[in-house]
């Protein structure tokens, strides 16, 4: 069965400066227990507002965010 993946780990990592999750939370105003949530892949849900506010903020496509593996 595939699961939904997150790939923030990966867009903080190449974002010029990297981030790190309480910058990233900080910036987004998102908290920072759904980033790190994201960041370890230990989330049951993503809302579509989080999602919005990720891809508005990476400059990214929903497929850069997530994956199904």
């Amino acid at each position: 069965m595939k699961k939904l993946k997150s790939k923030i780990r990966l867009l903080m990592a190449i974002h010029e400066p990297p981030l790190n999750q309480a910058r990233l939370a900080k910036e987004t105003g998102l908290s920072p227990t759904t980033i790190n949530a994201l960041y370890l892949n230990k989330f049951q849900a993503i809302s579509s507002s989080t999602i919005e506010i990720l891809c508005n903020y990476f400059q990214c496509e929903l497929s850069d965010l997530l994956e199904l593996k």
